[in-house]
């Protein structure tokens, strides 16, 4: 393989993934905007990144207890 399995997961949903969750967004916003309701767009906007960054923060935080390896399965390939 050319690049380990980690990056290539990381790369592929990860990556990949937000450009069309950022795309969503902004549709949203700007239909929003363009049925005026600015309220709407700005709450929308401050509940998405406020929520992001919680999801973000609990994963790594779910992520860091689970540092010792277990037996067999992902954690394997993620070390190849």
């Amino acid at each position: 393989p050319i690049a380990p399995n980690w990056l290539r997961a990381g790369l592929g949903a990860g990556l990949l993934g937000s450009f069309t969750t950022f795309s969503a967004v902004a549709v949203a916003l700007v239909g929003m905007t363009a049925a005026d309701q600015p309220l709407h767009a700005v709450v929308y906007l401050a509940a998405t990144l406020v929520l992001g960054f919680c999801a973000a923060a609990l994963g790594l935080r779910l992520g860091r207890q689970g540092d010792t390896p277990s037996t067999g399965g992902v954690i394997d390939e993620v070390n190849e």
